[in-house]
């Protein structure tokens, strides 16, 4: 079941195949006090050693206003690995595949200051955006997080 907007109640086994416009829309629609958007690959190990800090913010934070949206930049031919991937990680967020080969159409739409490098987040408030192209360390998405919800 996919909820909406982004939201906690993704089934793993649905993730969709979406454009730029969709992911546009999607994230607009997000009402939360926080909306983070995780861009990562399967292929991407440092984008793999940050999924149990995204998990953890979902618990921490599935009653709070915070919304995450995992966007999965494998190649659209390969979501039945994306798939099998979030099923074996046991990832409920709503994950979605973004397919727009053309890299250099929407990054800047994301931020500016993107190179393309993964893994790489946004986090949104109804003020303003963060960009970070890294990969987060320990609790250090959390705080951040934390921090936001606060102000």
């Amino acid at each position: 079941m996919l909820c909406g907007t982004i939201s906690f109640c993704a089934d793993a086994q649905e993730i969709k195949v979406i454009r730029f416009a969709e992911l546009e829309k999607l994230i607009s629609e997000s009402e939360s006090k926080v909306t983070i958007v995780n861009f990562w690959a399967t292929w991407c190990k440092p984008c793999l050693e940050e999924i149990p800090s995204f998990k953890t913010i979902s618990k921490k934070y599935r009653l709070k206003d915070v919304n995450l949206l995992l966007v999965s930049l494998d190649f659209a031919k390969d979501v039945e690995r994306v798939k099998a991937f979030a099923t074996r990680k046991d990832i409920s967020n709503h994950v979605v595949l973004l397919n727009e080969p053309d890299y250099n159409s929407w990054i800047d739409k994301i931020d500016p200051k993107w190179s393309g490098a993964l893994p790489a987040t946004v986090l949104l408030t109804q003020t303003g955006k963060e960009f970070y192209e890294k990969k987060f360390e320990g609790d250090e998405l959390e705080k951040r997080v934390g921090t936001l919800l606060n102000n």
